[in-house]
């Protein structure tokens, strides 16, 4: 993978939508079998938010570091040597 492929790999790029909390109040029911289902759906649901939330801003920290490490080697590696990586 080259750095054109990494720079159009960004959320534009490939129609993330930015996530916004559901509203799961409309999987409460008063249905005896569709209720545990819709519990289970419920917690899954609650679980990929809470996964999201744990992961928002790791794509600007990569950013951020990728560019403080490109600083690092076009400072100490010789041309021939920046050009290579």
């Amino acid at each position: 993978m080259d750095e054109d492929d990494v720079q159009h790999d960004g959320p534009e790029e490939i129609r993330l939508k930015r996530a916004r909390a559901a509203d799961v109040s409309m999987l409460d029911s008063p249905d005896s079998e569709l209720a545990p289902l819709l519990e289970q759906l419920r917690r899954s649901l609650e679980s990929m938010q809470g996964n999201h939330e744990q992961v928002v801003g790791v794509d600007e920290a990569m950013g951020n570091a990728q560019a403080a490490l490109d600083d690092v080697l076009f400072r100490h590696a010789s041309a021939q040597q920046y050009a290579a990586l």
